[in-house]
């Protein structure tokens, strides 16, 4: 493959906020939302409660703007360092992170995480995260 007809994709305008309410919304494809989101939060709730997972600064790469990988592990680590493909989905995941008015609502998945983890999960820990 020609080196000079690769794309370079982010590079145009991207709205997170499409994907996420392509895909993100609680009213998503029941088996698409337990696949993408509901399976990984509890498998890593599993790994970070059991002591598998845990450290002093963990580096994430994303892939959008979502956090539900992000909430069973938070707690574990001392730092988290997102790193995120393009300014769009940063913008995106710090509006939710300052509680801003038109950040992508994520309560659907939040109050899930709760009843994982026994309602002893409080929000605020997750807003220290640094982008």
């Amino acid at each position: 493959m020609d080196p000079g007809s690769l794309k370079h994709y982010h590079e145009h305008e991207f709205d997170p906020q499409d994907l996420l309410n392509d895909f993100a919304l609680p009213d998503t494809d029941k088996t698409l939302h337990e696949e993408i989101f509901l399976f990984p939060m509890k498998t890593l709730q599993t790994l970070t409660s059991s002591g598998k997972i845990a450290g002093k600064t963990l580096i994430d790469f994303s892939s959008g703007p979502v956090i539900s990988h992000l909430l069973p592990i938070c707690d574990y680590f001392s730092d988290v360092i997102i790193l995120e493909t393009n300014d769009f989905c940063m913008r995106e995941m710090e509006k939710w992170r300052k509680k801003e008015e038109e950040a992508f609502d994520w309560s659907h998945l939040l109050e899930h995480f709760s009843e994982l983890e026994g309602d002893r999960y409080e929000i605020d820990n997750f807003h220290r995260i640094e982008y």
